[in-house]
């Protein structure tokens, strides 16, 4: 049997795991919905997404870091992938935090809540830089640990 990597971290309504090889299924909810890939050039194919889940499975091993399936923890349904890539802004090393929802479970705030856990996975105090692909925008941001609450 497969061990299954479920991360430490959590949201209140969410969970994540990296994803395996065996989760094209799971990965075309996602990266083969037109509506939900709106932002880019175009749904993912077949091949696009065997393509993009060895890309996440070689980013673990080399990086430590890649977007993750985000499961809603009421229903085991999956809500988007998310994640952290390594990559190079300017010449520089940089990490880019990036979350596809899917579309019908947009609105819900999930892309919100997808943000500091993925984050969080990373090390504190790290550059972040985040896009946002169907308005063009890039907003770099500092990580840092949140208070606890009392």
């Amino acid at each position: 049997m497969e061990k299954i990597e479920l991360l430490e971290v959590q949201s209140q309504r969410l969970y994540f795991r990296r994803l395996r090889a065996t989760d094209l299924e799971l990965a075309s909810c996602v990266l083969q919905n037109a509506e939900t890939m709106a932002a880019w050039d175009r749904p993912y194919d077949r091949s696009d997404t065997l393509d993009f889940i060895a890309d996440m499975l070689r980013r673990y091993r080399t990086d430590g870091i890649g977007y993750v399936a985000a499961f809603e923890k009421q229903t085991d349904e999956l809500v988007a992938l998310c994640g952290l890539l390594a990559e190079q802004l300017d010449g520089r090393p940089a990490v880019s935090l990036g979350c596809i929802v899917r579309s019908e479970k947009r609105f819900h705030g999930f892309g919100r809540e997808c943000c500091p856990p993925c984050s969080a996975v990373h090390s504190r105090g790290s550059s972040l830089t985040a896009s946002f692909p169907s308005s063009g925008l890039t907003t770099s941001v500092r990580s840092r640990p949140l208070p606890r609450s009392a």
